[in-house]
């Protein structure tokens, strides 16, 4: 599939089936998300796979937005080992984490395994419920799996604003 053709056609799935993502694919998703470029390369990401069955019913019990996925990647990142800017000093671990994720999407997407990011969750609940390390913040959760045969992409996927609404020459 043409690039661009990806980019179009990937939709966050609300509705996974309950088969289990293979190793290799799995594999690739996170080799993805590895190679994604980071300030500095720095790579201060920090990824947790959540696919045993009793860990992904501790997730249904903290976000409603678990779609029935079999696996489901915890978003973090260590500001410790993070490029801070200069100029602000903001460090770069939640674009970083964000780049990783949106690299793993799409490989996703390419090998027809649907994704959903959520940040509908109480985050700091998942760190303390799942027991990850102090210094790690979590950021998001990247639900992974097959659509549904009911699964669609939401009404207003499609929907974009003009690019003169949203990009400006200077």
């Amino acid at each position: 599939m043409e690039y661009s053709e990806l980019i179009k056609n990937r939709y966050t799935v609300r509705d996974f089936k309950p088969d289990a993502i293979p190793q290799d694919a799995l594999e690739k998703i996170l080799t993805a998300g590895q190679i994604a470029p980071t300030a500095c390369n720095k790579q201060p990401q920090q990824i947790y796979i959540v696919s045993k069955p009793e860990l992904i019913e501790k997730m249904r019990g903290i976000t409603q937005c678990a779609y029935n996925a079999p696996v489901i990647l915890i978003l973090a990142g260590r500001k410790s080992e993070a490029w801070v800017n200069p100029f602000d000093n903001k460090d770069s671990t939640e674009t970083d984490v964000s780049i990783v994720a949106t690299h793993m999407m799409l490989e996703a997407a390419n090998l027809n395994i649907g994704s959903t990011w959520v940040g509908w969750a109480d985050l700091e609940r998942i760190k303390k419920e799942f027991e990850l390390p102090s210094d790690v913040t979590v950021y998001g959760l990247l639900n992974l799996g097959y659509a549904s045969d009911a699964s669609v992409p939401a009404p207003q996927h499609s929907d974009r604003k003009p690019l003169n609404e949203t990009v400006s020459e200077l």
